[in-house]
């Protein structure tokens, strides 16, 4: 194979994200076959000469590439043991950090490969002008020798490189949505609040007034909920409002926490006689404390987890509108309304983690740019 100055790379989207970069000798041999097909399903009606076609979308078929690792390119050690300039034809960094450094060996190289294929992680891989997402599926490795390796890799694709973005609001107004969550948790933790027993004032004055503001957090995301539709608000705006409650939700449940965890359980008790309250008392003081901890700190991680999904999407750009369906709705009316073209309705499917192109009244449709594409 001639030697090409292009590289051939393969980087982890997920998990440790290595990236691994081949280039020279290290290179898989051509051809780099590509190749797709458009989804459809078929049905012939009896009596009828023409067939009905439901199109699915686009599917990109596996490719698999073979190539040859030796030492003699490869490592920074001669016949003799001494250390030599690596070669570094065979590129490895971790983190998706820029620094890289030149792979030693064959089989350094192959164990890379061979655990980006055991991990699973999705992978980008790029090949001059060419990009896929997808993973390793299959690693075969053929020794001539210990320094000699002809190998073949097989990698299925998910798609050509669009760009995977979380979804940041509940698709579905039911009891899965975002606000329904919240409003869970808090129901929780305002019940754990309630003592079996008279509170000291200056705590049970402190407490209400957090419970009063994660209350009106929480209500907060519900409005927005709500009213998040390309009509009444925008969703850059949505996205700015719900991330400012979830902060507020985050540090109300710590300072719930730091709130009864401020004294001894038993002293939390609104009593003269503390020195006189039986052991059952305190008992059930320190499970009251223990209950209030566990709703404020559930509510704590849920608020901070979907503050972080909601980070990552808080981009005004990256979001064109959201769509309230309606009755017999399919996304690809959503996507001829926005792109002008039905084609799309793949890009709608998978951006909203759905699993069917059919729509329920009242469903949010996230709908993203069209990058490069002026949409």
């Amino acid at each position: 194979m001639p030697e090409s100055s292009s590289a051939f790379t393969i980087a982890e989207q997920t998990g440790r994200k290595r990236v691994l970069i081949l280039k020279e000798r290290a290179l898989p041999y051509r051809p780099f076959t590509l190749s797709g097909s458009m989804r459809a399903e078929t049905t012939w009606y009896p009596g009828n000469p023409i067939a009905s076609m439901q199109v699915l979308g686009n599917e990109e078929a596996p490719t698999t590439i073979t190539g040859r690792w030796a030492d003699r390119f490869l490592r920074s050690i001669d016949d003799e043991g001494r250390a030599v300039q690596a070669s570094a034809i065979a590129l490895l960094g971790t983190g998706g950090a820029g620094a890289t450094q030149p792979v030693a060996n064959v089989v350094e190289l192959a164990k890379t490969v061979d655990s980006i294929r055991r991990e699973g992680q999705v992978v980008e891989v790029t090949w001059d002008q060419q990009i896929r997402h997808g993973i390793v599926e299959q690693f075969v490795q053929n020794w001539d020798r210990a320094e000699i390796l002809n190998w073949e890799i097989t990698f299925k694709w998910i798609s050509q490189g669009e760009r995977e973005v979380p979804i940041s609001f509940a698709l579905e107004v039911d009891q899965k949505s975002l606000s329904a969550k919240f409003n869970t948790l808090y129901d929780q933790l305002h019940t754990s609040l309630a003592a079996p027993f008279s509170l000291v004032e200056d705590i049970q004055r402190a407490l209400d007034e957090m419970d009063a503001i994660i209350s009106d957090a929480i209500g907060s995301i519900t409005d927005t909920t709500a009213n998040i539709t390309d009509a009444v608000l925008t969703p850059a705006t949505a996205v700015k409002r719900t991330l400012a409650a979830m902060e507020t939700i985050k540090e109300g449940a710590l300072r719930i926490e730091n709130i009864v965890s401020s004294k001894a359980a038993r002293a939390l008790i609104n009593t003269d006689e503390i020195d006189a309250l039986s052991q059952g008392q305190t008992l059930t003081a320190e499970s009251y404390v223990r209950g209030v901890k566990i709703s404020a700190r559930l509510l704590k991680t849920t608020a901070a987890e979907q503050n972080d999904t909601l980070t990552r999407r808080d981009d005004e750009q990256e979001i064109l509108a959201v769509f309230t369906a309606h009755t017999n709705m399919d996304l690809r009316d959503v996507s001829t309304r926005f792109y002008g073209t039905q084609e799309e309705w793949r890009r709608l499917l998978k951006y909203n983690g759905l699993t069917s192109s059919k729509l329920l009244a009242g469903m949010f449709i996230m709908v993203p740019r069209l990058i490069n594409s002026g949409v």
